[in-house]
């Protein structure tokens, strides 16, 4: 699996993106729900590693059926209906910012060396992953401290840099264009 820094570093992004079509969102506490309802959605999915860690037993509850189109169904409609109670505006712009985000995730562990993800859960227990891996991605059972996350680190930090550049310069393109047709 990817470390949890790429999931938060997508969806964080995600944020941004987001931020440009919740123009009707004012304020701080409605921009919070907003980053908190991207970022939750974009790692809410890794809360089974928490069961493994009490279990002792990491294999047999993280990257399971959570990491499945169905679970991204779930936490799309879950966001969806918190942000429309929450902040009381378009239910389908929080349901897709949840979905896309959670969907960002399943993605990411797709493209990450390992057992892959259990992406048609419930209608199969099978595991599918990229034939060309994109992530090195976390060893646990190596332990936290684990050198060879060193090599996460190495693979993912670029690969973030470059994806928070890419939208910096987007969306800084996407202001400059919209202040000219003031």
């Amino acid at each position: 699996m990817a470390s949890p820094l790429t999931h938060i570093a997508v969806g964080y992004v995600l944020f941004r993106i987001a931020n440009q079509y919740f123009t009707e969102l004012t304020g701080t506490v409605k921009r919070l729900i907003l980053i908190c309802g991207a970022l939750g959605a974009a790692t809410v999915v890794d809360m089974d590693f928490v069961l493994g860690m009490l279990h002792h037993d990491l294999a047999g509850y993280h990257n399971q059926q959570s990491h499945s189109l169905c679970a991204a169904v779930v936490v799309g409609i879950g966001v969806g209906v918190l942000g429309r109670l929450l902040t009381g505006h378009r239910m389908r712009r929080w349901l897709t910012l949840g979905l896309v985000a959670t969907l960002s995730h399943i993605l990411i562990d797709f493209l990450t060396i390992g057992r892959g993800v259990q992406l048609l859960w419930p209608l199969t227990e099978a595991r599918f992953t990229s034939p060309i891996p994109l992530f090195y991605g976390l060893r646990w059972s190596e332990g936290v401290w684990s050198s060879s996350h060193l090599l996460t680190l190495a693979n993912e930090g670029p690969i973030i840099a470059a994806l928070l550049w890419l939208t910096q310069q987007k969306l800084s393109r996407h202001a400059v264009e919209h202040i000219g047709e003031g």
